[in-house]
């Protein structure tokens, strides 16, 4: 009986183990795992293209010499002009 008990406890180790182990990695796996139940497989492949697309689209606007900053102003109001620092370099 008593390897039975060592055995028993063994196992209750292992079970416990899994869960505190969460790795960050895990945890991301997880809540995509959440999010594609919800939302969906579009969803989630839509919104992991957004941000790498946006991002080549800035690089290549800025390579092409595009004045990145005034259209960010001219689409979201001067708010995006980043403030007191900003206003300082207009009113110089």
């Amino acid at each position: 009986h008593g390897s039975n008990a060592v055995a028993s406890s063994a196992n209750k180790n292992d079970g416990n183990e899994t869960p505190t182990k969460e790795t960050p990695g895990s945890k991301l796996a997880t809540e995509a795992r959440s999010l594609t139940d919800k939302y969906g497989l579009a969803y989630m492949a839509a919104k992991n293209l957004i941000g790498p697309v946006t991002m080549v689209i800035f690089y290549v606007a800025l390579k092409a010499g595009v004045d990145v900053q005034s259209l960010l102003e001219t689409a979201l109001g001067a708010s995006a002009s980043g403030g007191a620092a900003a206003g300082a370099g207009a009113a110089a």
